[in-house]
């Protein structure tokens, strides 16, 4: 999917790429965290910065209220509900 294909209300804001923390990375070799990251950056930006595709949502009973609070206020709305797994946690 191309950054030209997703609407300003479903876009989401872009984050920095992890910094690289073993000597595997430093040495070139990609690690799980690589991979799993390059399969989903839509456009790399000129800053340094990624946008990625997000394909699953994982969701939580305490912090996530608050998540959707957020999209909510800023006019947002979940782009692919039928990709979101929640999950509970009984403290």
């Amino acid at each position: 999917m191309r950054s030209s294909q997703l609407s300003a209300v479903s876009q989401p804001r872009p984050i920095s790429a992890p910094a690289p923390v073993s000597r595997a990375h430093a040495a070139g070799r990609r690690t799980v965290l690589d991979q799993l990251w390059d399969s989903h950056v839509v456009q790399a930006l000129d800053d340094g910065q990624s946008l990625l595709y997000v394909d699953l949502h994982l969701v939580h009973e305490v912090t996530s209220p608050q998540a959707f609070e957020g999209l909510r206020l800023a006019g947002r709305r979940v782009r692919r509900p039928e990709l979101t797994v929640a999950t509970v946690d009984h403290n």
